[in-house]
C-alpha cells in the first residue's frame, strides 16, 4: 500500500460529498474494525515491512466479514489481486482520519521519507570561509579531492568548528551532511549542494 495511493484515496474522500451514505457507512465500519485489529497486533508505529504484513493480516477478517456489502455497495468483488489491493487502500484511506495507531504510522512514513538521510566522509579539514551569506568549509578526502560542504544551520560541532578553527585545521575530521538542490542564477538550473549536519575531530 504506498502512501501516495493513500493520500490520494484520503483527499478524494474528503471532497466527494457526493457519496452516498451507504459508501460512507460502510468504509467507517470497515475502518473501525481494521482498527480494533491493529490493536491487537503486536505492531510498532514504524512503518516497516514486517508491519506492513502485520497490518496485510488485520485487514483479512475485515475483509471476509464485510465481503458482501463490500460487492454489493462498492462494486468490488474481491475475485482478484487488484481488487484486495482496492480495498485495502479504501480502509487505508479511511483509517487515516479514524484510527490514532495507523494515522501515527502514516505521519512517520511521510516524515522518513520527506528527510533524506545523511551521508558521511571522512577527511583533512582545509578551509573555513566566513565572508559571503552563507558559511562553508572545504574537507579533502582520501582520494585528495576537496570537498565543499555548507553550514547553512545549527549542527552538532559547529560551535567547536567555529571556536577552535586555527587549531583544527589540517585536522582529519568526520562530516555528515545532507544533498539539497538549489537554483543557481548564474547557471540558470538547479544543482546539488553539501549541508553540514554534524561535525567531529576523529581522534
Amino acid at each position: 500500500m504506498r502512501i501516495t495511493l493513500l493520500k490520494t484515496l484520503l483527499l478524494a474522500f474528503l471532497l466527494a460529498p457526493g457519496l452516498v451514505q451507504a459508501q460512507k457507512t460502510l468504509r467507517q465500519k470497515m475502518a473501525d474494525e481494521f482498527c480494533k485489529e491493529l490493536d491487537k497486533q503486536d505492531i510498532s508505529d514504524t512503518w516497516n515491512e514486517e508491519n506492513q504484513q502485520k497490518m496485510g493480516l488485520a485487514m483479512i477478517p475485515v475483509i471476509t466479514k464485510y465481503s458482501k456489502e463490500i460487492k454489493s455497495e462498492l462494486g468490488i468483488d474481491l475475485s482478484s489481486q487488484d481488487d484486495y489491493k482496492k480495498i485495502g487502500e479504501i480502509i487505508g484511506a479511511e483509517a487515516g482520519l479514524s484510527c490514532p495507531k495507523f494515522r501515527k504510522m502514516m505521519e512517520k512514513l511521510v516524515t522518513t521519507e520527506a528527510a533524506p538521510a545523511d551521508l558521511a566522509m571522512e577527511g583533512t579539514l582545509v578551509e573555513l570561509d566566513l565572508t559571503g551569506s552563507f558559511a562553508f568549509f572545504k574537507v579533502k578526502d582520501a582520494s585528495g579531492r576537496e570537498q565543499k560542504i555548507w553550514w547553512m544551520e545549527y549542527f552538532d560541532g559547529s560551535e567547536d568548528l567555529a571556536k577552535n578553527l586555527t587549531t583544527l585545521r589540517k585536522k582529519q575530521v568526520s562530516i555528515t551532511y545532507t544533498e539539497r538542490e538549489v537554483y543557481e542564477p548564474k547557471l540558470k538550473d538547479y544543482i546539488k549542494i553539501k549541508v553540514a549536519t554534524s561535525f567531529a575531530v576523529v581522534n
